[in-house]
């Protein structure tokens, strides 16, 4: 829900509300960044912490020009029955139990389970854009200054 939160921050004239706004947005960018349990980068294209193994129609994502890279589920839910719609078919074969892992460590490093690694603009792209986007927006006013 980042949208809302990019909003409230340009719209915001209270600047202790557009501090504790901009942490949230920083907060959210880090953890996409690498800054998380699984410390990887929740895109792909970005150097060797990333998603290497992904479901995706896409390109050569990260590089300039582009878009800041696809983003995979990491979705640890069944979608179907089998390895490649259930990611619990991985879990099952790990330890210890899945219940005691982070749900940030949901990524299997497997091609073709769609369920776990699969892209989708529409649900993925669109928060991170409007983040990143936004974010450096942010660093070039600040530069204009």
């Amino acid at each position: 829900m980042v949208h809302p939160l990019c909003i409230a921050h340009a719209a915001s004239t209270d600047p202790a509300e557009r501090e504790a706004l901009l942490k949230a947005m920083l907060l959210e960018a880090d953890y996409g960044l690498g800054r998380n349990p699984l410390n990887m980068v929740h895109m792909t294209g970005l150097g060797s912490r990333c998603v290497q193994d992904m479901y995706t129609s896409g390109r050569n994502d990260g590089v300039p020009g582009v878009h800041p890279g696809h983003t995979p589920y990491m979705n640890a839910a069944a979608w179907g029955r089998g390895y490649m719609a259930d990611p619990q078919w991985y879990a099952g074969k790990g330890y210890p139990a899945w219940d005691q892992w982070p749900h940030a460590e949901a990524l299997w490093q497997v091609r073709y389970c769609y369920a776990n690694n699969e892209f989708t603009p529409q649900q993925t792209m669109r928060g991170k854009t409007c983040l990143l986007g936004y974010l450096y927006s942010l660093g070039e006013a600040h530069r204009a200054r």
